[in-house]
């Protein structure tokens, strides 16, 4: 959230600018439902402190961050001479705790046709004083499937937490043969993970935890080039180190956000790698950015299941959705995007005109293609941020004349 829309909901300040009491006691009044440690994690004025005031404020921008409260208000008073008093005020939303949410993503491309998900979620906030959270969703369209998520910090301050998710998915997936997609998949894979983990202050989180899984496939249409597809269970371990530190979720203006997975299946005889950075710069009107990402198989083959895949809109524009797949995967790009102004039904975010040079590589490809090494593609696309989501209006141009032009509502 910008500063400038924070002081628009921040009340006045009790104490001005020109005095700097020191403080002899922080307290967080006003809370219903969460514990006054959730929101003074946040705090970083110490007792016996003069007051920092721009400090402050960025604190309290970062627990109204949290999205479970209206406002954050502060307020400094003097009980007695020679003593001050910081008191954190966090209204709490007067609508909810519980939360019903819909999502639609959908993309239309020359090369694949469409594909719609519509998205349904019940989302529990504040199970106990702790925060916990209980997240149930349907899927209905291009894919199929339902999970349910319990996620419960263990400590007050939220450093510490658990999480459980159980879901399953029906989605369809095309096989190429060079250019010509050959077959139509159908795949159903119920999953199961047992995790813990740590919010590492601002920056993100670190997960390690079990993944139970099943899988299994099915011809839809075409030839049955997989006949020996294996599906099956699996189980192993996992690893997560999620950071992110851009101003917005969708069309960033400014920071960094990166990711490093492992999972390992002694069961399968493998191991699964992957890592992606993505950054955004602000020059003017402009924005410039970047994302790289790799996925590949330190131990064994990677089943097809856990392969990358490049193609679809911003990953390797050019080709189909998952056109390219195989045990070692590659992909960069830098973007350049121009801000022209607000969507008309736009609530929030930029109208930006945007150009985008990709490359990517499948090295170990699991099915031919009609060009190996590393492939290219030009991308120029306009995009903005509407009340139904993301939206991206693009024409995109690849390696031996691959060619493609995208629709696409929701997140790439």
């Amino acid at each position: 959230m910008p500063e400038a829309e924070y002081r628009q909901w921040q009340s006045s300040v009790a104490v001005p600018r020109r005095t700097i009491p020191r403080i002899d006691e922080i307290k967080v009044s006003g809370l219903l439902r969460a514990d006054p440690a959730v929101v003074q994690r946040y705090i970083e004025q110490r007792v016996g402190e003069p007051l920092d005031i721009d400090t402050l404020e960025r604190d309290l921008l970062r627990a109204y961050g949290d999205g479970h409260y209206e406002r954050v208000d502060y307020s400094v008073t003097s009980p007695q001479p020679g003593r001050h008093v910081l008191t954190i005020m966090p209204l709490e939303k007067s609508w909810g705790p519980d939360y019903l949410r819909l999502g639609l993503r959908f993309e239309g491309s020359t090369r694949q046709g469409s594909n719609f998900l519509l998205r349904g979620g019940y989302h529990k906030t504040w199970l106990n004083d702790r925060g916990g959270e209980l997240l149930a969703t349907v899927e209905l369209g291009s894919a199929i499937g339902a999970s349910v998520e319990l996620y419960q910090p263990v400590t007050l301050d939220h450093r510490w937490f658990v999480d459980a998710l159980l879901d399953h998915k029906r989605e369809r997936t095309d096989y190429y043969l060079r250019d010509a997609r050959l077959s139509e998949y159908r795949s159903a894979r119920s999953r199961l993970d047992l995790m813990a983990g740590m919010n590492l202050a601002m920056l993100g989180q670190l997960r390690a935890g079990w993944r139970e899984s099943h899988i299994r496939y099915g011809l839809e249409t075409g030839f049955d080039v997989f006949s020996e597809l294996p599906g099956g269970s699996d189980s192993g371990w996992l690893l997560s180190l999620d950071l992110n530190r851009l101003d917005r979720l969708h069309f960033p203006r400014r920071g960094w956000a990166g990711r490093i997975g492992w999972f390992s299946s002694d069961r399968r005889g493998f191991s699964r790698a992957d890592l992606e950075v993505r950054g955004a710069i602000p020059l003017q009107e402009w924005v410039l950015g970047g994302r790289m990402s790799w996925v590949g198989s330190p131990r064994g083959r990677l089943p097809l299941s856990e392969a990358g895949r490049l193609g679809g809109f911003l990953n390797l524009s050019g080709f189909a959705s998952g056109q390219l797949i195989g045990d070692e995967v590659a992909y960069a790009h830098v973007r350049a995007e121009r801000i022209i102004g607000q969507l008309p039904a736009g609530l929030r975010g930029d109208l930006r005109l945007g150009l985008a040079f990709e490359a990517g590589k499948v090295a170990e490809p699991y099915s031919i293609q009609k060009r190996d090494g590393w492939l290219r593609s030009l991308v120029v696309y306009l995009g903005g941020e509407t009340p139904i989501g993301p939206v991206h209006l693009g024409i995109s141009r690849g390696s031996g004349g691959a060619t493609n032009a995208y629709l696409f509502v929701g997140t790439p």
